[in-house]
């Protein structure tokens, strides 16, 4: 999928098919081409939507509390762009992969996920230690 990001630049984002194929019959509906570039407002746009109806849903069926549909209603395009770096690290892509998927110029910015992940991994492993007895 292309994306027109900062400074104009088209970037390459890989996807799922499942993904692909959902934005195809999403655009499909509306007569509008899903091969043109998106832009970075509207795909967060599209992501603000569809987190609004599925929040909505879940809500009307008693799948969320309200807490939890208030929490979810802040989710961001940004926040699922966060979660598959750190997800990607997790499942050990490569770094510099990781880096030009994202767009970062610089790899130390994309470190920010590998020291998230390793948080994430000291945080789960201290619940198996037992608590001092002092």
């Amino acid at each position: 999928m292309t994306i027109v990001g900062k400074r104009r630049e088209q970037r390459t984002v890989p996807v799922s098919a499942a993904a692909v194929a959902a934005l195809r019959a999403h655009w499909a509906d509306r007569e509008k081409d899903f091969d043109a570039p998106y832009s970075a407002d509207a795909l967060a746009r599209l992501v603000r939507e569809a987190v609004r109806r599925i929040a909505g849903d879940l809500l009307r069926e008693g799948a969320l509390s309200y807490d939890a549909h208030a929490k979810l209603l802040a989710t961001s395009a940004h926040a699922f762009r966060h979660t598959f770096g750190t997800r990607a690290v997790a499942r050990e892509m490569p770094i510099d992969v990781v880096q030009r998927i994202l767009g970062h110029a610089s790899l130390q910015t994309t470190s920010i996920y590998v020291r998230a992940e390793r948080q994430r991994m000291l945080d789960a492993a201290a619940q198996y230690y037992p608590e001092d007895g002092g």
